[in-house]
């Protein structure tokens, strides 16, 4: 072992996860009840930010996160309207997305955002529900992680 590689971290010589462990570790670890994905998409890509678009309001201070569908069931959370994207939804890759309430006010500010479209990176998303807390902080979309898939982020 060289000496730079002496002073990389642990956690950058660690190989990434893929997707597959998930149901490998379901399957093989008894004590595991159920696995859930969560993919974190990066804020800039390639030097562009992700902006959330509806006619007349953007927002560009997101973080964005693709999740499977039964997140809800493993990490419930309370709702301020709406309902969290069904399995189906998953199956079949339909653009749909949780918003944090700072998002939703931004982007919707007449209060109407659960069954309404808005742009992310070239693609129309429709919001399944607001969130007051996701996360942590209000300025946050969440959206079925076979949609992110499909995208090129």
């Amino acid at each position: 072992m060289s000496w730079q590689d002496s002073q990389i971290p642990k956690e950058k010589k660690r190989r990434p996860l893929k997707p597959e462990y998930a149901d490998y570790i379901k399957r093989w670890c008894s004590s595991v009840a159920d696995t859930g994905l969560v993919l974190y998409i990066p804020p800039v890509v390639d030097g562009n930010p992700l902006i959330a678009r509806v006619p007349g309001y953007e927002s560009d201070t997101i973080n964005v996160s693709g999740l499977s569908a039964n997140m809800y069931a493993i990490s419930p959370r309370d709702f301020d309207a709406g309902r969290y994207f069904t399995p189906e939804e998953d199956q079949r890759g339909a653009h749909v997305a949780m918003i944090g309430h700072n998002v939703a006010e931004q982007l919707f500010p007449d209060g109407h955002s659960v069954d309404h479209t808005f742009m992310l990176d070239g693609a129309e998303y429709t919001v399944r529900t607001t969130n007051l807390d996701i996360a942590g902080d209000g300025d946050h979309c969440v959206g079925d992680r076979s949609g992110f898939e499909s995208q090129s982020f």
